[in-house]
């Protein structure tokens, strides 16, 4: 029976554990983190805005899509949850809280 050293397998063994860090780091820093973060380090915006359409999503019942109009009449799209959205009108205006493209509330 033959034995290898150890210092005979550091050749294989280093690559593989340097390719198995490297698929462990590109699990942690995912896309959806970096936006979370991203939009967590945008100061929250309150605005008055008017809502101009309200349109659900298709394919979900947690969602809609409103679009807004601010003061200077310029028109975004925003998220928002299905049971807000029920309380919502075409036409309402009001003060719109927002941070990034996140909604947070309308009142």
């Amino acid at each position: 029976m033959q034995h290898f050293p150890l210092v005979e397998l550091i050749p294989f063994v280093v690559p593989v554990l340097l390719f198995a860090a490297l698929i462990v780091s590109a699990f942690r820093k995912s896309p959806q983190n970096s936006r979370k973060n991203y939009v967590n380090s945008i100061p929250q915006m309150q605005i008055w805005a008017q809502i101009i359409r309200i349109t659900p999503l298709p394919d979900s019942e947690t969602e809609c899509t409103v679009t807004f109009a601010d003061a200077a009449n310029q028109h975004f799209k925003l998220q928002v949850p299905a049971a807000v959205c029920d309380a919502l009108t075409e036409g309402d205006i009001g003060s719109l809280i927002y941070q990034g493209t996140q909604f947070i509330a309308f009142q």
